[in-house]
């Protein structure tokens, strides 16, 4: 008998994912910040030039300082997101764990906050990688957050045959591990110029391992459409994350310029941090979905 599908809340399944598309849209103005070199453009922290950093002129945002004050305004903006999401999910969610995950998450992006301004403050290019690299993993995070808020998460599993998907399980949590080391070292690399032979060893390895995932997802569970689209993109992704790592590698070192990045430079330094960020959030998202499907527990709709 099939057991009765299980509703989630709109309110707040669609809150999050505003506060998913509002996290990108974070990260596409720290590509620029990163990419344009000009994360240093606003010398103070949490002010701008001693002033209010909600109150700073429109009319001074010039040059590097309006990517840098965008940042930290749409950064403000996630911030206050993240606080609405935690206070919407502990009025009306259930699940016990769903609550204090949403908690880490609204300490993550205020750690996140702090390192963006120590970056500022101790001119430290750690913060710089650490904070870029976090990033990342916020954004997962925050994606993670929709997923369990999905109606998808809610009634997976709950018919599912007793088939032991053990080592599908663990391929897609160490393709995961092995993404968030390869975005490690692209952070690495962009901000301090070295380990670029790690960097491209890496992107080996993840490629390897996710045609591993997404042909063992085809055979073995490919009749759930949801994770069988993800396991597509992300085979698009990888694609995509190549051509463009080659792009902006091979565009940057014919430059004529090195001091200042020309524009071809830093829209496909840029392409290739999003792509790279969307791998790993849907290498999550398919984790996540895998574990959830294949182990037919109803334990998620109620701990």
């Amino acid at each position: 008998m099939e057991a009765a599908q299980i509703k989630s809340n709109n309110l707040l399944s669609r809150f999050a994912f505003m506060t998913v598309g509002a996290t990108f849209i974070l990260l596409v103005i720290g590509g620029l910040v990163s990419s344009k070199g000009v994360g240093m453009a606003v010398p103070d922290w949490p002010t701008t030039f001693g002033e209010n950093m909600f109150t700073f002129p429109f009319s001074k945002m010039v040059g590097g300082i309006f990517y840098e004050h965008s940042h930290r305004l749409m950064g403000s903006l996630v911030g206050f997101l993240t606080i609405g999401l935690t206070s919407l999910i502990w009025w009306k969610e259930e699940r016990r764990w769903l609550k204090w995950l949403s908690v880490i998450a609204l300490i993550s992006v205020i750690f996140q906050g702090i390192m963006g301004g120590l970056r500022v403050i101790e001119i430290s290019t750690f913060y710089a990688v650490a904070h870029g690299a976090f990033a990342h993993l916020f954004f997962a995070l925050i994606v993670s957050i929709a997923l369990f808020l999905s109606d998808f998460w809610r009634n997976s599993g709950l018919d599912t045959p007793k088939v032991d998907h053990t080592a599908l399980r663990k391929l897609s949590i160490y393709t995961s591990i092995a993404i968030y080391i390869q975005l490690i070292l692209g952070a690495i690399y962009r901000h301090t110029a070295e380990l670029l032979w790690l960097h491209l060893l890496f992107a080996f390895v993840v490629t390897v391992l996710l045609f591993l995932l997404t042909d063992s997802v085809s055979k073995k569970i490919g009749e759930i459409g949801f994770l069988k689209k993800v396991s597509i993109l992300l085979g698009a992704l990888i694609i995509f994350q190549l051509f463009t790592g080659m792009g902006a590698f091979m565009v940057k070192l014919f430059s004529p310029d090195r001091l200042q990045a020309p524009p071809m430079v830093v829209g496909m330094t840029l392409v290739h941090v999003l792509s790279g960020a969307l791998l790993f959030a849907s290498s999550v998202v398919l984790t996540l979905g895998i574990i959830r499907s294949t182990t037919g527990s109803t334990e998620a709709l109620t701990a």
